[in-house]
């Protein structure tokens, strides 16, 4: 086993305590399916937000959800002049097989970070 790491992102429509619940389950999930993770798997997992997003932290948000026994973090992006608005990135780091290739996901209007990434998986 070795340690891999893998990262996603979401815009999230309004900055509202259920849109930062809602953006961050479906960002989480999938990345989770995507990528064969589970609460035995995962090492951490880190959250940064744009400073547009004031309702809810995301690794609270997580925590509703029952992600319990994961250490989580969150901070905020740095900022600078032509950055995405209201944006939550994510890197998931986990224990895996050599061979696991890791699939990113960028979604709800967040794929403009990473175009390079969207559509190999």
């Amino acid at each position: 086993m070795i340690c891999k790491a893998v990262r996603g992102a979401t815009g999230v429509a309004r900055d509202k305590k259920e849109y930062i619940i809602e953006s961050v389950d479906q960002l989480v999930t999938e990345l989770f399916e995507k990528n064969g993770l589970s609460d035995q798997n995962v090492v951490s997992i880190i959250f940064s937000i744009t400073k547009d997003l004031k309702s809810f932290n995301p690794a609270a948000a997580l925590r509703k959800n029952g992600y319990a026994k994961i250490p989580l973090f969150c901070t905020q992006e740095p900022h600078s002049r032509g950055a995405l608005k209201r944006v939550i990135r994510v890197l998931v780091t986990f224990n895996t097989e050599e061979n696991c290739s890791v699939k990113p996901v960028y979604i709800n209007g967040a794929e403009r970070l990473r175009p390079d990434l969207v559509g190999r998986n």
